[in-house]
């Protein structure tokens, strides 16, 4: 039997000054499959707001942060 790996989903760097984004919203719930590369969370910057995509396909465990936590660059 293969083990699913588990694939963190981090904030995103948009640009050299970019240190912090915040979570507007989730596309996806806790539960839902997904397909790599498919949009799961809006997030916002200083200067852009965008969705971000899964690194890989599965099922989207849990949503570590919420809408409306503003985290570094990197964090879960």
């Amino acid at each position: 039997m293969a083990s699913a790996r588990i694939q963190g989903l981090t904030m995103p760097k948009w640009g050299l000054s970019m240190n912090r984004g915040k979570v507007v919203q989730w596309l996806v719930s806790e539960g839902s499959s997904v397909t790599a590369e498919m949009d799961i969370v809006e997030v916002e910057s200083e200067k852009i707001t965008g969705a971000v995509p899964t690194p890989a396909a599965g099922i989207l465990r849990r949503q570590v942060a919420s809408p409306g936590d503003d985290l570094p660059v990197g964090a879960l």
